[in-house]
């Protein structure tokens, strides 16, 4: 077994979920493209621009309390907290503060939707990638 460091492999995780989420939004917004033309959908740019937005914010937020949790505890563990707690979050924000988007979303709105994703999803892969580096002179984690 080839020992892999603690940042190799968890920079591989979220630059794989990053690569998975591009795909699946460059195949997804063409097929729903012509799936709505083919339905007679009135389908616009900002409404596109609002759906990938909110996508990748639905995503970040996964992604920011899902990889964190696998690694501290593992997969069979963290399982069912790391599925529900993005969903619970997600279903308390709509209800609480009746979140709702309308087609005419401002690229200012969607641009901080966006940053505030991203900005969650640095900070968690940061400290997920090495939790402990202030407390260590300079030394590196090795797995395996």
């Amino acid at each position: 077994m080839l020992p892999l460091t603690r940042r190799s492999l968890l920079v591989g995780h979220y630059l794989w979920a990053l690569a998975i989420f591009a795909v699946t939004v460059g195949v997804g917004t063409p097929v729903a493209l012509v799936l709505a033309r083919e339905q007679h959908i009135a389908f616009s740019g900002p409404k596109v621009a609002m759906i990938v937005a909110l996508s990748w914010a639905a995503f970040a937020l996964s992604v920011s309390i899902q990889f964190p949790l696998f690694v501290r505890y593992g997969y069979t563990r963290a399982g069912l907290l790391a599925t529900t707690l993005p969903i619970s979050i997600v279903a308390v924000a709509v209800t609480r503060t009746h979140l709702h988007f309308t087609p005419d979303a401002t690229l200012l709105t969607l641009v901080a939707v966006g940053g505030v994703a991203l900005l969650g999803m640095s900070v968690t892969a940061t400290t997920a990638i090495d939790p402990h580096r202030a407390r260590r002179p300079g030394g590196r984690t090795v797995l395996g």
